[in-house]
């Protein structure tokens, strides 16, 4: 870290090796992305592996580090302790060159399996904050809504719970009576 808390840049060296053939090697001292910690809560593993997985692919481009091989070793080396262990005990896909299985089998383990009932509990104990507009709470519940799978029915279904969650009765008996769809009624409710 550097004196105002900012992490420091990786150095990157390449040295030139003599021998038949000239090789080039790539040294990456240090990288912005922290090893992978499991979350403490179990419910943010959906968001922080696949961010986790972005930062050190963007960091291979970063530092062109390209080959299959070097790029399993340096997910490996600063993935940490998970990580490496996650990679011994699963099974290799069959699929792939020696890279892309990793984060194969990673994703497999650590990416949460969909339950569209635990997201619909989820989305219906939404309510709206004090002070948020209905077009504000309508985007928080249509971001809460992917993975309900509701279909064709969306926007009926962030309609009927914004009518059951929100307090302005004028416009719930509005909506009601007028058989507003959602775009209607967040256009009146504005």
């Amino acid at each position: 870290m550097g004196e105002n808390g900012e992490e420091a840049a990786a150095t990157v060296q390449e040295i030139q090796v003599a021998g038949p053939t000239v090789q080039a090697i790539r040294v990456v001292t240090e990288t912005r992305t922290q090893p992978f910690a499991i979350p403490d809560e179990a419910n943010a593993m959906g968001k922080a592996w696949p961010e986790w997985l972005e930062g050190i692919e963007r960091e291979f481009r970063c530092f062109k580090i390209s080959e299959a091989v070097d790029k399993k070793d340096a997910m490996i080396i600063y993935g940490g302790n998970e990580i490496a262990r996650v990679e011994k005990s699963l099974p290799d896909p069959e699929m792939g060159d020696v890279y892309t299985k990793l984060p194969t089998k990673l994703n497999y383990h650590f990416t949460p399996k969909k339950n569209k009932h635990h997201a619909r509990y989820l989305f219906l104990k939404m309510r709206p904050h004090v002070g948020e507009t209905i077009s504000v709470y309508a985007a928080r519940l249509r971001e809460k809504a992917k993975g309900c799978e509701f279909g064709d029915t969306l926007d009926e279904r962030i309609l009927e719970h914004v009518i059951q969650t929100i307090d302005n009765k004028k416009l719930i008996e509005r909506a009601i009576s007028k058989t507003w769809d959602l775009t209607r009624f967040l256009t009146e409710a504005s």
